[in-house]
């Protein structure tokens, strides 16, 4: 992000070293309104995960397809954007859900879906198999 904001002041004429306060304040109170693209990219993928959530169509259904691999990944019961993310992003794949769920852990929010996938308990005999 640093490299980011260097190259986009250079090019509005600015010093690389401008304060964060002042590149992301509004533009009455003399800032650039410059906005923090994590942040955006994080709060674009929460409307996504919550205006899905209910709905029945091609997105919803791979959304939860991707929140059942992530949930296997971990293998816990719990709901997996519950979790903290530093204890277990080394098992998952990166995807958008392993980005919002480290977007959330980053400030201790959390979320917890009603109709989350939870895994079967193995059989003590499917591993001979």
């Amino acid at each position: 992000m640093m490299k980011v904001n260097t190259v986009f002041l250079n090019k509005l004429g600015l010093i690389g070293t401008v304060h964060s306060n002042v590149m992301q304040a509004e533009y009455r109170y003399g800032g650039l309104n410059f906005r923090n693209l994590y942040v955006t990219a994080g709060i674009k993928k929460v409307q996504l995960l919550i205006g899905h959530q209910r709905k029945i169509d091609e997105t919803s259904k791979r959304k939860r397809i991707t929140l059942s691999c992530a949930q296997q990944w971990v293998g816990l019961s719990s709901p997996t954007l519950t979790l903290d993310y530093t204890d277990y992003s080394y098992i998952c794949e990166r995807s958008w859900i392993s980005f919002l769920w480290e977007f959330f852990s980053s400030f201790g929010g959390k979320i917890t879906l009603t109709d989350n996938w939870k895994p079967a308990k193995r059989l003590r005999m499917t591993s001979i198999l």
